[in-house]
């Protein structure tokens, strides 16, 4: 995937119930926009991954969205895209992923 000048990439995930949502967006670290602050890009290799706390969005319920974005803003929360994980290169040996600071913004009832 590949960033264009100025734009943010990210998720929204909705659920069942009307009101929940799940924004995860990563702005770019050359993007000069303070009020969402830059986030970094690093390069993570299968051993990383294996030593790491690992979560599936599709997995997750809201509660627990709610969850990490409270430890994110104590800690930094790095996205992998599935499309990226799951690709064949995955199989290469020292392959290393595209991994993607993210804030999480959880919006609805708890």
């Amino acid at each position: 995937m590949e960033h264009k000048k100025g734009i943010s990439v990210g998720a929204y995930i909705t659920f069942d119930e009307p009101n929940y949502t799940v924004t995860v967006t990563h702005m770019p670290p050359w993007v000069d926009y303070p009020s969402e602050g830059n986030r970094e890009e690093i390069k993570v290799s299968q051993n990383d991954l294996i030593k790491a706390r690992v979560l599936f969005a599709e997995k997750l319920t809201f509660k627990e969205w709610s969850e990490l974005e409270q430890i994110g803003l104590k800690q930094k929360i790095y996205m992998i895209f599935q499309e990226d994980y799951l690709s064949k290169d995955r199989f290469v040996l020292n392959h290393r992923f595209k991994a993607f600071e993210v804030r999480i913004t959880a919006n609805g009832p708890i």
